[in-house]
């Protein structure tokens, strides 16, 4: 087989502690280290990885997933290690299964923008709609801050952070959806982490101090207490009405509470349940926690219907709304609107940002109505957009009218909050750059 022809065509490449160069399979190359195929300029239609070390594997799979061949099918051949990255991998399947299931993911993605243009929610819906009846697996991870982290999407360009927050927004506007349930995490309300502390503590005054104690009940005056509260000069003598108890079931009995409390003295039969947050300290009770399901993602229908007709989420989203459109088509109705004329433009541009402290589904849903109330005090005149920082602009006809209706929707206290900025474009002066104008009200938001 002629060498330069192999390292400059389409192939499948192997990566593999065996000797590196042109296989003797059709349609394949051999590397040692990603490297290696780099300085070869070799095409790929995918890439397998064949008898690496655990930590070489690792690596390698880290490489292609953030490289510009991140959505490209990886595979392990059968007898790969398992390691801690594997889940980056597509499957575990031959070199033949590989090769085919390479051909099938470069056909699906005929048509589809490519390059380190797309955000990373597109990169997201792209990797899954060319895999068919791929998902997004969720990993367990105990010094993950959500207890489950998503590797895949990780790889592909985001922080946890940014990541368990996209992955929510992406379920949100029904993109994607979760597959069969695997676990329940419990969060804090607070700070939203999935590692609670649970301790045993007095139903009375909330203390720790507790312990298994006996207790006895005076007939006399039906004092209740743990028995060491009782006892005076080896004699049992009540402390709250000083009657000597000598017989039992005559003077008193031994209630069924199993456990006394040191610092109120108060006896009981099952303590109480408090959490602490381990990371922010917040005591809670456990009805008080966020339950969240742990699942696979999936894409939707309507997330295959998007990745189908071209259109990015940015534009599925503006379908929801009909004054809802593209920031460039924002951008160019707000200069249209500055251009110079004879007359001063009778509109507002108003910037908006709503924010909750729990980013999580409720706190998602909570912008998500918000966001939808918004839109209903609007007219068919006034258009919005949304941001890269998830920032709302609006452009209508009376800004100070919107945001005091805005305003009454989130009074002091409630669970959202809200920061809004506007300005009358006829007050604009000479100061007709959009961008500018944009970057202007951005600080001044309040």
């Amino acid at each position: 087989m002629n060498k330069s022809v192999a390292l400059h065509g389409a192939s499948l490449v192997t990566f593999s502690q065996r000797a590196a160069g042109p296989s003797a399979v059709a349609n394949e190359l051999r590397f040692a280290t990603w490297d290696d195929f780099l300085a070869s300029g070799a095409r790929a239609t995918g890439f397998f990885l064949e008898d690496c070390t655990p930590d070489l594997q690792d690596e390698l799979l880290w490489q292609i997933r953030q490289s510009r061949w991140w959505e490209f099918w990886v595979a392990l051949g059968p007898k790969a290690p398992s390691s801690s990255a594997e889940t980056l991998a597509d499957a575990r399947q031959s070199r033949d299964k590989a090769a085919q299931s390479a051909a099938m993911v470069q056909a699906a993605r005929t048509g589809l923008p490519h390059g380190a243009h797309l955000d990373f929610e597109e990169r997201l819906l792209q990797f899954l709609f060319v895999r068919d009846g791929a998902s997004l697996q969720p990993v367990p991870d105990r010094h993950s801050h959500y207890l489950y982290r998503f590797p895949l999407a990780e790889a592909l360009g985001a922080d946890e952070e940014r990541v368990t927050r996209v992955l929510l927004d992406l379920q949100r506007r029904r993109f994607l959806e979760p597959g069969v349930l695997i676990d329940r995490v419990r969060h804090c309300r607070k700070c939203s982490s999935a590692h609670p502390h649970y301790h045993d503590v007095c139903p009375h005054c909330r203390s720790i101090q507790i312990e298994k104690s006996a207790a006895l009940h005076c007939f006399t005056c039906g004092h209740v207490a743990p028995q060491a509260d009782y006892v005076q000069d080896s004699k049992l003598v009540c402390p709250q009405c000083n009657a000597h108890l000598r017989h039992i079931g005559v003077d008193y009995d031994r209630p069924l509470t199993q456990y006394a409390c040191a610092d109120c003295h108060h006896a009981f039969v099952e303590a109480s349940v408090q959490v602490r947050c381990l990371d922010c300290g917040e005591l809670a009770e456990p009805d008080a926690l966020d339950v969240r399901g742990i699942a696979p993602l999936r894409l939707t229908a309507r997330g295959r219907a998007a990745m189908r007709e071209g259109s990015s989420v940015e534009h599925a989203v503006a379908s929801e709304f009909s004054q809802h459109v593209p920031q460039t088509a924002f951008s160019q109705a707000l200069g249209w609107t500055l251009r110079p004329s004879g007359d001063a433009p009778n509109a507002s541009l108003v910037a908006m940002e709503l924010t909750v402290q729990q980013q999580d589904a409720r706190g998602l849903a909570l912008i998500d109505e918000g966001v939808r109330r918004m839109h209903e005090l609007l007219v068919d005149s006034d258009i919005s957009t949304v941001d890269a920082d998830e920032r709302l602009w609006f452009l209508v006809g009376d800004g100070a009218s919107l945001i005091h209706r805005v305003r009454a929707m989130y009074p002091s206290g409630s669970d959202a909050q809200l920061r809004t900025a506007f300005i009358d474009l006829s007050d604009v002066g000479e100061a007709r750059d959009p961008r500018q104008l944009m970057s202007r009200l951005k600080s001044e938001l309040m």
